[in-house]
Protein backbone atom coordinates (compact mmCIF):
# COMPACT_ATOMS: atom_id res chain seq x y z
CA UNK A 1 0.00 0.00 0.00
CA UNK A 2 2.48 2.31 0.91
CA UNK A 3 4.51 1.38 -2.13
CA UNK A 4 1.96 2.74 -4.28
CA UNK A 5 0.73 5.58 -2.53
CA UNK A 6 4.59 7.01 -2.51
CA UNK A 7 4.67 5.76 -6.83
CA UNK A 8 1.19 7.88 -7.07
CA UNK A 9 2.34 10.79 -5.43
CA UNK A 10 5.99 10.71 -7.10
CA UNK A 11 3.92 10.57 -10.57
CA UNK A 12 1.58 13.53 -9.23
CA UNK A 13 5.34 15.79 -8.73
CA UNK A 14 6.92 14.72 -11.87
CA UNK A 15 3.57 16.01 -13.81
CA UNK A 16 3.64 19.44 -11.74
CA UNK A 17 7.25 19.95 -12.52
CA UNK A 18 6.79 18.96 -16.17
CA UNK A 19 4.22 21.32 -16.72
CA UNK A 20 5.95 24.48 -14.47
CA UNK A 21 9.11 23.64 -16.67
CA UNK A 22 7.49 23.91 -20.11
CA UNK A 23 5.62 27.11 -19.41
CA UNK A 24 8.57 28.74 -17.44
CA UNK A 25 10.07 27.77 -20.99
CA UNK A 26 7.64 30.22 -22.72
CA UNK A 27 7.90 32.39 -20.61
CA UNK A 28 11.65 33.40 -21.27
CA UNK A 29 11.25 32.34 -25.06
CA UNK A 30 11.50 34.82 -27.49
CA UNK A 31 11.20 35.58 -31.73
CA UNK A 32 13.21 38.05 -33.79
CA UNK A 33 12.13 39.37 -36.85
CA UNK A 34 13.72 40.51 -40.21
CA UNK A 35 14.26 44.06 -38.45
CA UNK A 36 16.27 43.01 -35.88
CA UNK A 37 13.40 43.44 -33.15
CA UNK A 38 13.40 41.11 -30.10
CA UNK A 39 9.23 40.56 -29.34
CA UNK A 40 7.81 38.38 -26.75
CA UNK A 41 5.87 35.16 -27.90
CA UNK A 42 2.72 36.57 -25.64
CA UNK A 43 2.96 39.24 -27.83
CA UNK A 44 2.60 41.89 -24.30
CA UNK A 45 -0.74 39.85 -23.31
CA UNK A 46 -0.95 39.46 -19.63
CA UNK A 47 -1.26 35.37 -18.88
CA UNK A 48 -0.94 33.18 -15.71
CA UNK A 49 2.75 33.50 -15.70
CA UNK A 50 2.88 37.11 -16.14
CA UNK A 51 0.21 37.49 -13.67
CA UNK A 52 1.50 36.09 -10.48
CA UNK A 53 -1.24 38.10 -8.44
CA UNK A 54 -4.36 37.14 -10.52
CA UNK A 55 -7.41 36.13 -7.90
CA UNK A 56 -8.31 32.89 -7.79
CA UNK A 57 -12.42 33.23 -7.07
CA UNK A 58 -13.56 30.70 -3.94
CA UNK A 59 -16.76 29.61 -3.63
CA UNK A 60 -17.89 25.80 -2.03
CA UNK A 61 -21.73 24.72 -2.13
CA UNK A 62 -22.58 21.83 0.05
CA UNK A 63 -25.63 20.13 -0.01
CA UNK A 64 -27.70 16.81 1.46
CA UNK A 65 -30.23 15.08 -0.84
CA UNK A 66 -33.86 13.73 0.75
CA UNK A 67 -34.04 10.23 -1.27
CA UNK A 68 -37.68 10.34 -1.83
CA UNK A 69 -38.53 13.71 -2.41
CA UNK A 70 -35.77 15.18 -3.46
CA UNK A 71 -35.19 18.15 -1.24
CA UNK A 72 -32.01 19.74 -0.91
CA UNK A 73 -30.26 20.66 2.41
CA UNK A 74 -27.89 22.89 3.04
CA UNK A 75 -24.58 21.19 4.48
CA UNK A 76 -21.09 22.56 5.90
CA UNK A 77 -18.35 20.33 5.22
CA UNK A 78 -15.60 19.44 8.15
CA UNK A 79 -12.72 21.17 7.02
CA UNK A 80 -11.36 22.01 11.12
CA UNK A 81 -8.09 20.51 11.60
CA UNK A 82 -9.43 19.72 15.61
CA UNK A 83 -9.82 15.81 16.17
CA UNK A 84 -8.85 15.21 12.31
CA UNK A 85 -6.69 12.23 13.55
CA UNK A 86 -9.96 10.34 14.79
CA UNK A 87 -11.91 10.97 11.47
CA UNK A 88 -10.05 7.56 10.57
CA UNK A 89 -10.61 5.48 13.46
CA UNK A 90 -13.34 3.27 13.02
CA UNK A 91 -14.63 3.90 16.77
CA UNK A 92 -15.89 7.47 15.87
CA UNK A 93 -14.49 10.75 16.11
CA UNK A 94 -15.50 10.57 20.24
CA UNK A 95 -15.29 6.94 20.58
CA UNK A 96 -18.72 6.48 20.19
CA UNK A 97 -19.21 3.12 18.42
CA UNK A 98 -18.44 -0.49 19.15
CA UNK A 99 -16.26 -2.43 16.95
CA UNK A 100 -13.93 -4.78 16.94
CA UNK A 101 -10.91 -2.86 16.87
CA UNK A 102 -9.62 -2.95 13.28
CA UNK A 103 -9.50 -0.31 10.90
CA UNK A 104 -12.66 -1.07 8.52
CA UNK A 105 -14.39 -3.40 10.79
CA UNK A 106 -17.93 -3.66 11.72
CA UNK A 107 -19.38 -1.52 14.43
CA UNK A 108 -22.37 -0.12 15.91
CA UNK A 109 -23.11 3.16 17.68
CA UNK A 110 -23.41 2.66 21.43
CA UNK A 111 -26.11 5.60 21.49
CA UNK A 112 -29.55 4.27 20.66
CA UNK A 113 -31.18 7.41 19.20
CA UNK A 114 -28.16 7.95 16.97
CA UNK A 115 -28.06 4.65 15.02
CA UNK A 116 -29.01 5.08 11.50
CA UNK A 117 -32.32 3.71 10.08
CA UNK A 118 -32.00 0.09 8.96
CA UNK A 119 -30.48 -0.41 5.79
CA UNK A 120 -32.28 -2.15 2.97
CA UNK A 121 -29.26 -4.69 2.93
CA UNK A 122 -28.79 -5.50 6.85
CA UNK A 123 -24.92 -6.75 6.12
CA UNK A 124 -23.93 -2.94 4.76
CA UNK A 125 -25.14 -1.30 8.04
CA UNK A 126 -22.61 -2.35 10.33
CA UNK A 127 -19.76 -0.65 7.68
CA UNK A 128 -21.55 3.04 7.46
CA UNK A 129 -18.46 4.57 7.85
CA UNK A 130 -17.19 3.60 4.73
CA UNK A 131 -20.26 3.19 2.67
CA UNK A 132 -22.23 6.53 2.58
CA UNK A 133 -25.95 6.55 1.81
CA UNK A 134 -27.48 8.82 -0.76
CA UNK A 135 -28.99 10.75 2.22
CA UNK A 136 -26.16 11.38 3.96
CA UNK A 137 -23.53 11.97 0.68
CA UNK A 138 -22.51 15.52 -0.06
CA UNK A 139 -23.05 16.76 -3.21
CA UNK A 140 -20.91 19.95 -4.48
CA UNK A 141 -20.56 23.11 -6.61
CA UNK A 142 -17.73 24.71 -6.48
CA UNK A 143 -16.54 28.48 -8.55
CA UNK A 144 -12.72 26.66 -8.64
CA UNK A 145 -11.41 23.15 -9.05
CA UNK A 146 -10.71 21.53 -5.77
CA UNK A 147 -8.21 18.62 -5.19
CA UNK A 148 -8.33 17.25 -1.12
CA UNK A 149 -6.12 14.60 -0.45
CA UNK A 150 -5.73 12.31 2.99
CA UNK A 151 -3.57 9.62 3.94
CA UNK A 152 -3.16 7.83 7.55
CA UNK A 153 -0.84 5.13 8.27
CA UNK A 154 0.12 3.07 11.45
CA UNK A 155 1.93 -0.06 12.67
CA UNK A 156 4.19 -1.93 10.87
CA UNK A 157 3.56 -5.12 8.01
CA UNK A 158 2.66 -7.30 10.94
CA UNK A 159 -0.51 -5.31 12.14
CA UNK A 160 -0.62 -2.25 10.19
CA UNK A 161 -3.29 -0.09 8.81
CA UNK A 162 -3.34 2.28 5.72
CA UNK A 163 -6.30 4.46 4.48
CA UNK A 164 -6.08 6.34 1.42
CA UNK A 165 -9.02 9.36 0.15
CA UNK A 166 -8.57 11.21 -2.65
CA UNK A 167 -11.64 13.97 -3.62
CA UNK A 168 -11.75 16.25 -6.89
CA UNK A 169 -14.74 18.25 -7.43
CA UNK A 170 -14.88 20.95 -10.48
CA UNK A 171 -17.95 23.06 -11.94
CA UNK A 172 -18.42 23.44 -15.87
CA UNK A 173 -20.45 26.76 -15.93
CA UNK A 174 -22.65 27.67 -13.26
CA UNK A 175 -24.85 25.12 -13.41
CA UNK A 176 -22.82 21.64 -14.14
CA UNK A 177 -21.28 20.19 -11.58
CA UNK A 178 -18.99 16.90 -10.91
CA UNK A 179 -17.05 15.30 -8.94
CA UNK A 180 -14.92 11.92 -7.78
CA UNK A 181 -14.20 10.26 -4.70
CA UNK A 182 -11.67 7.48 -4.23
CA UNK A 183 -11.31 5.69 -0.59
CA UNK A 184 -8.30 2.05 -0.09
CA UNK A 185 -8.62 1.31 3.30
CA UNK A 186 -6.76 -1.81 4.49
CA UNK A 187 -6.57 -3.07 7.93
CA UNK A 188 -4.08 -6.22 8.83
CA UNK A 189 -5.13 -6.62 12.38
CA UNK A 190 -3.80 -6.85 16.17
CA UNK A 191 -5.54 -10.48 16.13
CA UNK A 192 -4.75 -13.70 13.64
CA UNK A 193 -7.91 -13.69 10.62
CA UNK A 194 -9.05 -9.96 11.39
CA UNK A 195 -7.88 -8.24 7.80
CA UNK A 196 -10.01 -5.96 6.29
CA UNK A 197 -9.49 -4.34 2.79
CA UNK A 198 -12.12 -1.65 1.17
CA UNK A 199 -11.90 0.06 -1.91
CA UNK A 200 -15.09 2.84 -3.01
CA UNK A 201 -15.08 4.64 -6.36
CA UNK A 202 -17.58 6.86 -6.79
CA UNK A 203 -18.64 9.54 -9.36
CA UNK A 204 -21.60 12.41 -8.73
CA UNK A 205 -23.24 14.96 -11.13
CA UNK A 206 -25.52 17.69 -10.25
CA UNK A 207 -27.37 20.13 -13.01
CA UNK A 208 -28.63 23.54 -10.66
CA UNK A 209 -31.46 25.25 -12.89
CA UNK A 210 -33.92 28.02 -12.15
CA UNK A 211 -36.32 25.44 -12.53
CA UNK A 212 -34.82 22.22 -13.01
CA UNK A 213 -32.78 20.21 -10.48
CA UNK A 214 -31.00 16.85 -11.09
CA UNK A 215 -28.22 15.04 -9.06
CA UNK A 216 -26.66 11.83 -10.05
CA UNK A 217 -24.53 9.47 -7.58
CA UNK A 218 -22.96 6.40 -8.57
CA UNK A 219 -20.41 4.23 -6.30
CA UNK A 220 -18.96 0.95 -6.92
CA UNK A 221 -17.61 -0.89 -3.63
CA UNK A 222 -15.40 -3.94 -2.92
CA UNK A 223 -15.29 -4.87 0.93
CA UNK A 224 -13.29 -8.51 1.95
CA UNK A 225 -13.39 -8.77 5.77
CA UNK A 226 -11.74 -11.94 7.80
CA UNK A 227 -13.65 -13.33 10.89
CA UNK A 228 -12.05 -14.89 13.21
CA UNK A 229 -15.04 -15.29 15.74
CA UNK A 230 -12.86 -13.65 18.70
CA UNK A 231 -10.52 -15.44 20.91
CA UNK A 232 -10.86 -19.14 21.97
CA UNK A 233 -10.33 -18.28 25.40
CA UNK A 234 -10.35 -14.90 27.28
CA UNK A 235 -7.90 -16.32 29.62
CA UNK A 236 -5.22 -15.46 27.00
CA UNK A 237 -5.91 -11.65 27.72
CA UNK A 238 -7.53 -11.83 31.17
CA UNK A 239 -4.98 -14.74 33.64
CA UNK A 240 -2.15 -15.03 31.02
CA UNK A 241 -0.02 -16.02 34.22
CA UNK A 242 -1.86 -19.39 33.91
CA UNK A 243 -0.02 -20.06 30.79
CA UNK A 244 3.31 -21.68 30.82
CA UNK A 245 4.51 -19.11 27.91
CA UNK A 246 3.36 -16.56 26.73
CA UNK A 247 1.46 -15.43 23.63
CA UNK A 248 1.84 -12.29 20.89
CA UNK A 249 -1.89 -11.11 20.10
CA UNK A 250 -1.37 -12.24 16.71
CA UNK A 251 -0.42 -15.82 18.68
CA UNK A 252 -3.68 -16.35 20.37
CA UNK A 253 -5.83 -18.86 18.96
CA UNK A 254 -9.41 -17.87 17.38
CA UNK A 255 -12.70 -19.40 17.42
CA UNK A 256 -12.42 -19.35 13.47
CA UNK A 257 -9.94 -19.50 10.20
CA UNK A 258 -9.86 -18.78 7.09
CA UNK A 259 -13.43 -17.40 7.23
CA UNK A 260 -13.71 -14.50 4.86
CA UNK A 261 -16.65 -12.11 4.11
CA UNK A 262 -16.71 -10.86 0.79
CA UNK A 263 -19.13 -8.15 -0.67
CA UNK A 264 -19.39 -6.60 -4.23
CA UNK A 265 -21.93 -3.96 -4.39
CA UNK A 266 -22.73 -1.04 -6.50
CA UNK A 267 -25.50 1.60 -6.30
CA UNK A 268 -26.86 4.05 -8.64
CA UNK A 269 -29.07 7.01 -7.17
CA UNK A 270 -30.96 9.82 -9.78
CA UNK A 271 -33.11 12.15 -8.41
CA UNK A 272 -34.81 15.18 -10.63
CA UNK A 273 -37.53 17.82 -10.11
CA UNK A 274 -39.48 20.48 -11.57
CA UNK A 275 -40.16 23.21 -9.59
CA UNK A 276 -43.42 25.86 -10.88
CA UNK A 277 -43.86 29.18 -9.58
CA UNK A 278 -42.98 32.65 -9.68
CA UNK A 279 -40.06 35.03 -9.39
CA UNK A 280 -38.79 37.51 -7.18
CA UNK A 281 -35.32 39.21 -6.03
CA UNK A 282 -33.32 37.24 -3.36
CA UNK A 283 -30.25 39.18 -2.00
CA UNK A 284 -27.08 37.54 -3.37
CA UNK A 285 -24.73 36.19 -0.94
CA UNK A 286 -20.92 37.12 -0.43
CA UNK A 287 -19.29 34.10 -2.41
CA UNK A 288 -21.51 35.32 -5.56
CA UNK A 289 -20.75 39.13 -5.36
CA UNK A 290 -17.33 37.66 -5.42
CA UNK A 291 -17.82 36.12 -8.18
CA UNK A 292 -19.74 38.64 -10.09
CA UNK A 293 -16.52 41.06 -9.27
CA UNK A 294 -14.27 38.43 -10.29
CA UNK A 295 -16.26 37.83 -13.71
CA UNK A 296 -16.39 41.83 -14.56
CA UNK A 297 -12.56 42.13 -13.92
CA UNK A 298 -11.70 38.93 -16.01
CA UNK A 299 -13.99 40.15 -19.07
CA UNK A 300 -12.52 43.58 -18.28
CA UNK A 301 -8.54 41.90 -19.00
CA UNK A 302 -9.82 40.53 -22.16
CA UNK A 303 -10.60 43.45 -23.41
CA UNK A 304 -7.36 45.18 -22.77
CA UNK A 305 -5.32 41.91 -24.21
CA UNK A 306 -7.62 42.67 -27.43
CA UNK A 307 -6.49 46.34 -27.67
CA UNK A 308 -2.81 45.74 -26.63
CA UNK A 309 -2.90 42.28 -29.50
CA UNK A 310 -4.10 45.17 -31.57
CA UNK A 311 -1.85 47.87 -31.79
CA UNK A 312 0.81 45.19 -32.07
CA UNK A 313 -0.28 43.80 -35.03
CA UNK A 314 0.26 47.25 -37.02
CA UNK A 315 3.94 47.78 -36.31
CA UNK A 316 3.91 43.88 -37.44
CA UNK A 317 2.09 44.79 -40.51
CA UNK A 318 4.25 47.31 -41.36
CA UNK A 319 7.75 45.18 -40.72
CA UNK A 320 6.33 42.90 -43.03
CA UNK A 321 5.39 45.10 -45.80
CA UNK A 322 8.76 47.34 -45.09
CA UNK A 323 10.80 43.47 -45.52
CA UNK A 324 9.10 42.65 -48.45
CA UNK A 325 9.99 45.32 -50.22
CA UNK A 326 13.19 45.32 -49.34
CA UNK A 327 13.89 41.71 -50.66
CA UNK A 328 12.22 42.55 -53.95
CA UNK A 329 14.24 45.46 -54.71
CA UNK A 330 17.34 42.59 -53.43
CA UNK A 331 16.35 41.11 -56.10
CA UNK A 332 16.06 43.09 -58.51
CA UNK A 333 19.87 44.53 -57.97
CA UNK A 334 21.11 41.26 -58.72
CA UNK A 335 19.61 40.55 -61.80
CA UNK A 336 19.85 44.05 -62.98
CA UNK A 337 23.44 45.35 -61.30
CA UNK A 338 23.79 48.53 -63.35
CA UNK A 339 20.21 49.45 -61.04
CA UNK A 340 20.70 52.17 -58.22
CA UNK A 341 20.45 51.32 -54.69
Amino acid sequence: MKRHISLIISLFIISLLANAQSFDTISRDGMSNLNGFQGNRNLGLSDSIQNQHKEIPRGLKVWTIDERFGDRTAAQPDTVSELFMNTFFTTGLRGEYNSLGNLGSPRQNRIFIDRSEPSEFIFLAPYDKFIVPPSKFHFTSTLSPITNLSYSTAGDRTDGEDQFKALFAINAGKKWGFGFKFDYLYGRGYYSNQNTSHIDYTFWGTYTGEKYQANFLSSLNHQKVSENGGIANDAYITHPEIFNESFETSEIPTVLSKNWNRNDNQHIFFNHRYSLGFYRKVAMTKEEIEAKKFAIRSMQSQEADKARKKQWKKPRKMVKSLTKKSLTNAKRRKADPTMQR
